[in-house]
């Protein structure tokens, strides 16, 4: 309950910052979050199943959701979750979710999987592969529940945390349906670290990762087991009216 909830308290807080509650005839957004554990999803839906209905009152105003969440497809856990289906739990070698980069450009001799220890010591990136990996791990938690009812086609998304680095790193801001392909383009080939190295600059503290994360979260917006939102009905931000969205925040505006 408590992750749902956290899904719920994030989307009052991006209606209320993008202005939805206070203009009359303003629909209401959807919101993806995706953060390091956990994934949620929320939108307003009349016809919700009991076991993802919610319901919210904002400024007198009671609307009902439909809102899920699914602990283990955070960013960092889908990543451990598919780093484990490689090579009998290893994945250490020729890890296709990575880019090549025999030369250890930037004196990167090996990947930082950043979870539980794991270490990529060679990796030559398949994005095909890649996205089966990640399929597996998807498949599990029926994630094309979310968009079975008739309420979703109609919702335009924003979405926030590792939603939006993913955007921003590959081309999705302007233009959620490119993801796929720049992942193709920039993580493929012979030393494709230092391609990638070059389009996410210095100080992209998290670009090792770069190219799984894009693909996890590709996967789980628009791959055949994830939610199956049509790309133009998907923006992702960082902030809105200078401030990052927020669940607590959301909490805080329902308590008054």
């Amino acid at each position: 309950m408590l992750f749902r909830s956290e899904g719920v308290y994030a989307w009052v807080d991006l209606n209320d910052l993008r202005g939805n509650f206070r203009e009359p005839g303003r629909s209401l957004e959807g919101v993806i979050e995706v953060g390091g554990a956990s994934a949620q999803v929320t939108y307003a839906s009349t016809n919700a199943p009991g076991d993802h209905s919610a319901s919210v009152t904002v400024n007198n105003t009671t609307y009902r959701l439909f809102s899920i969440s699914w602990l283990g497809l955070g960013q960092n856990e889908a990543r451990a979750a598919m780093f484990k289906r490689i090579h009998e739990g290893g994945g250490e070698t020729n890890n296709v979710c990575y880019p090549n980069n025999p030369a250890a450009a930037g004196n990167l001799t090996g990947f930082n999987v950043d979870i539980q220890g794991y270490r990529v010591n060679s990796a030559q990136f398949d994005l095909a592969q890649c996205e089966s990996l990640y399929s597996a791990v998807l498949q599990p938690f029926n994630v094309r529940s979310a968009s079975a009812n008739s309420d979703f086609a109609s919702v335009r998304f924003v979405g926030v945390s590792s939603v939006y680095y993913a955007f921003s790193d590959w081309g999705g801001l302007t233009d959620a349906a490119s993801i796929r392909e720049n992942l193709r383009a920039v993580c493929t080939g012979v030393n494709a670290w230092e391609s990638v190295a070059a389009r996410l600059g210095g100080t992209n503290k998290f670009k090792q990762n770069a190219c799984a994360n894009g693909t996890f979260i590709n996967s789980l917006l628009f791959g055949s087991n994830g939610l199956g939102v049509e790309p133009t009905k998907v923006t992702a931000v960082d902030k809105v009216a200078g401030r990052t969205p927020s669940w607590t925040r959301g909490f805080a505006l329902v308590g008054k």
